[in-house]
Order: C-alpha cells, then structure tokens, then sequence
C-alpha cells in the first residue's frame, strides 16, 4: 500500500517536472519569437499526453499570431493556420474556455488564411460571446475588419464595423482610415464623406499615412466628379449652425478638382496656404441637450426638487421670451465700489434696451426672492418690481435656493433648442448678452 503511493507521489512529482519544463521551454520561445521551436513543443507535449493549461494554450497560440505576419510564402502561412485551428480546438476540446485574447490571437491567425481569412476571423468575434461568454474588445475585432478592406471586400467590412458599434465598440482612428481607403477604393463616395466627418469627430488629428489616405482620395478622378450643383443656401447654413458650425454633414456640395496642399495654421486659427480663418466648432445640440439634462438632474439634488422641477415645468409653459437675464449678476456689474450694492437701476437699463430691440417685448428677469423682498421695502423700487411681476417679466426663485441653477438651466434650455449663438457684446465685460438666433440672454461672464 504504502509502496504504490510512494510511486504515484514519484509520478505526480515527474509531471510536475515535465510541465514546468514544457512551461519554461514556451516561454523562451515565446521571447525569442521562436515559431518551429514553439510548434515542436506542441507537438511533443500531445506526444507525451501532457496536461496543458489556459497558459499553455494562450502562449501557444500569441506566438503563433506574431510570427505569422513574418512569413513570405502562402505555404507556411497556410501550415501555421492550421496549426493555430488545432491548438484552438484542442484548447475547447480540454474544457477550458477561451478568453478574449485567445479569440483575438486566433482571429489575427485565421485572418491571414489566404482564401476566407477575413470571415473566418469575423465569425470567431461575432460568435465569442454566445459559445465562451467572452466580450470584444477593439483589437478583436482588427484581424478581419483589416482583412476585409485589405480584399476590398467594402460591404463586408461595413458589417464588421456594425458589429463593433452594436457591442458599443467605437473604432479609432486606424479602423476609420481603412474603412475610408477601402470606401474610396470602390467607389462608395457617401462613405467616404461618412467617415470623413468620424476623423473630424473622433481623432485629434491624424497620423501621416491617415494624411496620405485623404490626400489620394482629394486627388482622384471621383472625388472631382461626385457632388451636387444645386443645394439651398439657406438649408446648409441652417445645418452648419445647427451643428455648431464648421460643418453641415449635408453631402457632398459642388464639383470640379480639388486644389490639395500641406500646410500650417497660424495662431489666430488662419490657414497660411488660403488664407481662410478655421471655423470654430461647437458641441452639437444633441450633446448640449444632454448636458443641461445632466445639470438639470445635479440641480435636483442640490436644490429642493419640488422648486426646481415647478422652475422647469413653468419654462416649458414659457418659452416664448425673446430674451432671459440673470439679474441679480447684471444689477451688480462694476458696483465694486465704496457706495456700490445691488443697481435695480442699471437692471432696468438693460431690460429697456432688450425690450427695444425685440419691438417692445418683455424680456425675463430671475431674481431670488430673498433680493426681492429686500427691494421691495423702497417704494420706487417695489413699483417697478410690480410693472415687471404683472406683465410677465419677473421669475422668482424661492427662499433657500441658489439662483445661479436656474440661471444656468436656462442657458442650456436656449443652447440646446435653438440653432445659433453669438456674443453681442464683447467678452471683456463683466457680463454678457448672448444671442440665439432671435433670443439673448444676459448674464455674468466667467
């Protein structure tokens, strides 16, 4: 009894050995990017009936992956495929459930199959999640989009990319330039214009070889052809200041050839080549309806909720102000001073001259109520606050709150529905007037 347990401890201890040889060989080879070294392991640990664990595989399979995109002929590149799918199956055969870096390194092996790689590697990724429980992550999905647009296969990398995006994967900007080459290269000019604007919206500024990309597509005979005559001046510029200017995303506007040059950009944003002053861009609508949603809710939770959510409901029953002012920043502009305080007067200027410029309507006026009380103990004060109160132009925020939330909503609220903005006045002042479109608002700047 005691002698056959003396032989399986000697036994278990031997493949203790063997793996951690096996293991320490592989890792060597993994350093040294020693393919046939890493094959021959293989082979011999199936020879020999070694237990291989997720490691074992994993290496296997990442050295596999990275010599492959080394090799010239499509002999070896087919032998290492075939390697790489049985190494793969093996793995599944054994229980052992592979990772996300297990499918990338399997879908970079397959993706260099000569005929069928690209699919072979998309279905690996569409498919990992349902078999392995395992998630994609951008690299994963690399292998077969750039096999894909590599083939000018265009609408099959069109669906990749759709795959990406409904697993919340967001390509970058390699992926964008070769789904633009790719769409260059068969003729689909709407998708070039699609993933022009991704550059524009998702990269900083591009690489060199994302600059020659564009640069050959500006030059050819298409982009010289494709384009509209006729387009409403109006609509595209209601759409680049929907947009927050720069762009309108409406297609491509007018034909002929492009006059395409490198150059900088001096300090003032004025290209040295045209001449032309860079637009500046703003966030979208949609962002910024967003965004004063988010403020909105943050508000919630510094303010008293029944207050502010009464404030929006009343906002949404009055929309049609032509202009707002935050009143008590306006009131107290340049009153740093010994005799300065809170000028109802000066607050009255401004409420004249808005109501002059939109022909003798009312503009809103926001004051906390505790400001209010105050001014109400003067007569002449409490007459104009009562004129303000009985023709509509008078918010009163409520005991406790902080204005400045309400004030802000309202900008946001303006920012996000209306389809342009500008300073009136100039921003070295103490306050603004901001316009949008036909509505202003005035308030401190910061």
């Amino acid at each position: 009894m005691a002698s056959a347990a003396a032989a399986k401890k000697k036994t278990n201890k031997k493949n203790s050995s063997r793996e951690g040889q096996f293991r320490h060989a592989l890792d060597t080879c993994s350093k040294s990017g020693d393919l046939a070294g890493a094959l021959a392991l293989y082979e011999t640990a199936v020879a020999e009936d070694l237990r291989l664990s997720a490691y074992h595989f994993n290496s296997l399979l990442h050295i596999l992956s990275s010599s492959i995109e080394t090799l010239g002929d499509e002999a070896s590149t087919r032998s290492v495929v075939d390697a790489g799918s049985r190494i793969f199956d093996a793995m599944v055969a054994a229980g052992i459930a592979p990772n996300e870096a297990t499918v990338t390194s399997m879908a970079r092996i397959a993706a260099r199959r000569p005929d069928g790689g690209g699919d072979l590697a998309f279905d690996l990724v569409r498919t990992m999640g349902e078999k392995y429980g395992a998630t994609p992550r951008l690299r994963t999905y690399g292998p077969a989009l750039f096999a894909f647009c590599q083939g000018s296969e265009a609408e099959k990398a069109y669906d990749v990319e759709n795959h990406m995006v409904s697993t919340g994967v967001v390509p970058e900007e390699q992926e964008i330039a070769a789904l633009l080459e790719v769409s260059a290269k068969v003729g689909r000019e709407e998708k070039v214009y699609e993933y022009l604007h991704r550059l524009r919206s998702n990269v900083r500024y591009v690489t060199a070889a994302t600059a020659e990309i564009l640069e050959r597509w500006f030059r050819s005979k298409l982009a010289a052809e494709v384009g509209s005559s006729n387009w409403d001046t109006g609509r595209v510029k209601d759409a680049i200041l929907k947009n927050g200017g720069g762009w309108h995303g409406l297609g491509w506007l007018g034909k002929g050839t492009w006059e395409v040059n490198r150059a900088n950009v001096n300090a003032d944003g004025r290209c040295i080549s045209c001449g032309q002053q860079l637009a500046c861009v703003d966030i979208d609508q949609s962002k910024t309806k967003k965004f004063a949603e988010s403020v909105a809710s943050l508000a919630m939770e510094r303010e008293a909720m029944s207050n502010f959510k009464k404030f929006q409901d009343w906002l949404d029953d009055h929309d049609s102000y032509d202009a707002i002012i935050d009143g008590a920043n306006v009131a107290l502009y340049q009153q740093n001073f010994a005799d300065g305080g809170f000028s109802l007067s000066q607050l009255d200027a401004v409420v004249g001259e808005l109501s002059k410029r939109f022909e003798n309507t009312w503009p809103l006026v926001i004051l906390h109520n505790r400001r209010v009380q105050a001014l109400m103990e003067n007569p002449y004060n409490r007459q104009l606050l009562v004129t303000w109160k009985s023709k509509g132009a008078l918010y009163t925020t409520p005991s406790g709150s902080n204005d400045d939330w309400y004030g802000f909503l309202v900008t946001l609220e303006h920012l996000a529905s209306q389809t342009s903005y500008q300073l009136l006045y100039p921003s070295t002042a103490s306050y603004s007037v901001i316009s949008f479109g036909k509505k202003v608002l005035a308030l401190r700047s910061c």
